[in-house]
């Protein structure tokens, strides 16, 4: 009996390693899919524009996303403003000429992203390997060294 519920839980862990593809929408309305980017390492900043956190660590963001630009690196940013602040969003990525991938989650905590990962506080940062498995669901901020130190791990894996 236990080495039934070993196999369950170690497949579930296995199960759990492998991404599960989300999307949301870029300024366009064109739909972008987490899957889009396989073969490339992928951060995911998950964050909104009335978060004082996130807003600090954009600079940062920047900052990376310029050091790996011909890189195999994708910033994908995902606002989880409600709805009715899409135009908030898009004027705030305009206006501070926010890199990388910008998407809208659009439902707040409930959007796709944050209930497929249980993220119930933000900024939070997502990482991804070149096969599309998640290797960190809490990697750490692009004001913390330690973060490019794991991209650089996985540019060359």
């Amino acid at each position: 009996m236990n080495k039934i519920i070993f196999t369950l839980f170690f497949t579930t862990l296995l199960l759990s390693a492998q991404a599960q593809d989300f999307s949301a929408y870029d300024m366009n309305g064109k739909k972008i899919s987490l899957s889009d980017f396989k073969g490339k390492v992928v951060l995911v900043d998950v964050w909104a524009t009335w978060c004082g956190p996130c807003v600090q660590e954009i600079p940062h963001l920047k900052e990376l996303e310029k050091a790996y630009h011909n890189k195999d690196l994708v910033v994908m940013s995902i606002s989880i403003d409600p709805a009715t602040d899409q135009q908030k969003w898009v004027n705030y990525v305009k206006y501070n000429q926010l890199p990388g991938v910008q998407l809208f989650g659009g439902e707040g905590p409930k959007s796709e992203v944050t209930r497929m990962h249980n993220i119930n506080s933000i900024p939070r940062f997502l990482l991804y390997n070149k096969k599309g498995e998640l290797v960190d669901s809490d990697a750490p901020r692009p004001s913390d060294s330690a973060l490019r130190k794991k991209i650089d791990k996985l540019l060359t894996q």
